[in-house]
This record gives structure tokens, sequence and C-alpha cells, in this order.
């Protein structure tokens, strides 16, 4: 019998970060999210502006894992709003859904 429920982690967001448009992103203290992404976080993209992919989350433990190979790597720079802890981002398909907690 497969295991349909794998046992939950706890996952983090560690940065939430915007910009005017483009890459780097920067982080911020505080944001709104809107149906359309981030208030205020440009998306100079044109895959990037529907409402599926409104927000762009990637994992800490690839930044660094990326740091580690010598691409030094703050949170935002590979042009993501949220960094996360704990969720493993390429393991989710779309409509997944996690609670995460905000550090």
């Amino acid at each position: 019998m497969s295991n349909r429920n794998p046992p939950t982690r706890s996952a983090s967001v560690v940065a939430v970060s915007v910009s005017e448009g483009g890459i780097p992103k920067r982080p911020v203290s505080s944001a709104t999210v809107a149906r359309t992404g981030i208030v205020g976080d440009g998306r100079n993209h044109a895959k990037h502006i529907r409402p599926d992919r409104a927000i762009s989350l990637i994992d800490l433990e690839i930044l660094e894992q990326l740091g580690q190979e010598g691409f030094a790597l703050e949170p935002g720079a590979a042009g993501e709003n949220l960094t996360v802890v704990g969720l493993s981002v390429q393991n989710m398909s779309p409509g997944d859904r996690k609670s995460t907690r905000l550090n």
C-alpha cells in the first residue's frame, strides 16, 4: 500500500522580495499579496503576467547549494518573490497547497 499522505514538515518563508521589474528582487519587511501577485512587484516577462504565475518561489536550500558551488546568491537574486525553507518547491505540482508559517 502506498503512503498517499507523507509526513508533513514545517515550512517557513524566510524572505519576501520584490522589484519594479527584473532581477534581482530585494527583500522587503512586509508585502500585500493580491490575485495578480505581490503589490508593487513588477514582472518584465510576459510568461509571468498571469494569475497562475504571479508569485515565484525558491527553496533556500537551493540557494545554499549554489553557494557551495561558488555562486553567492541572496534571497531575491534568482528573481523569486518567496524564499522558503522546508518546502521542497521542486517536488510540488500545480495546485499543491501546504500551510506555512512566517519566521
